[in-house]
C-alpha cells in the first residue's frame, strides 16, 4: 500500500466510491432475493412498455446482475484509487463521470412525474456523489498524491 498515507482527497474519493458500490450491491442482492412469482401480472410501467410479468421479472434479474458487475468494478477502482494507482484514477474518472450522467438522466423523468417517483431523489443523490468523486479525483492534491506514490513505487523497484 505504500509508505505514507493517501491524501485526504484520495481517501475521501475512495471512501465515497466504496459507499456507492456497497449501496448498489446491497440493492441488487435484495432484488435477487426477492421472491418472484413469475406470474402474468406486470407493473403499470411494464404494461406501458408492452412487457409481461414474466419478462419484467427476467429483466429485473438481468438488471440486478449488471448492477452487481458494475459494483464489483467500482469496488476494484476504489481499491486502486486508495492504492494510488494512476490507471485506477483515470478509469474511475471516466466510470464515475458516466455513472453520474446516467444517474442524473435516469432520475429526471421521475422527478418531473406527478407525483414524483419515490426513487428519483436517490438517483439525484447518487449523481451528486458520483460528481463529488470526479471532482475529488481531479483535484491537484489527488493527482500529486497518485504521482508521488507512483514515483515511490518506481524508486523502490529500482532498488531491488
Amino acid at each position: 500500500w505504500g509508505g505514507r498515507r493517501p491524501a485526504r482527497s484520495t481517501a475521501t474519493a475512495a471512501g465515497l466510491m466504496g459507499i456507492v458500490s456497497a449501496v448498489y450491491a446491497a440493492y441488487a442482492v435484495l432484488v435477487l432475493r426477492e421472491p418472484g412469482d413469475g406470474g402474468p401480472v406486470a407493473s403499470r410501467d411494464a404494461v406501458l412498455l408492452g412487457i409481461s410479468g414474466r419478462e419484467e421479472g427476467v429483466a429485473r434479474i438481468i438488471v440486478a446482475i449488471v448492477i452487481l458487475v458494475v459494483s464489483a468494478l467500482t469496488v476494484s477502482l476504489a481499491v486502486g484509487v486508495l492504492r494510488r494507482r494512476q490507471g485506477a484514477r483515470h478509469a474511475a474518472l471516466v466510470t464515475f463521470g458516466v455513472l453520474g450522467l446516467v444517474a442524473f438522466a435516469a432520475s429526471l423523468p421521475g422527478l418531473s412525474a406527478d407525483p414524483p417517483r419515490p426513487g428519483a431523489p436517490f438517483g439525484v443523490v447518487t449523481a451528486l456523489v458520483d460528481v463529488a468523486v470526479v471532482v475529488l479525483l481531479l483535484l491537484p492534491m489527488t493527482a500529486d498524491d497518485v504521482e508521488d506514490a507512483e514515483r515511490d513505487r518506481e524508486r523502490m523497484a529500482l532498488r531491488r
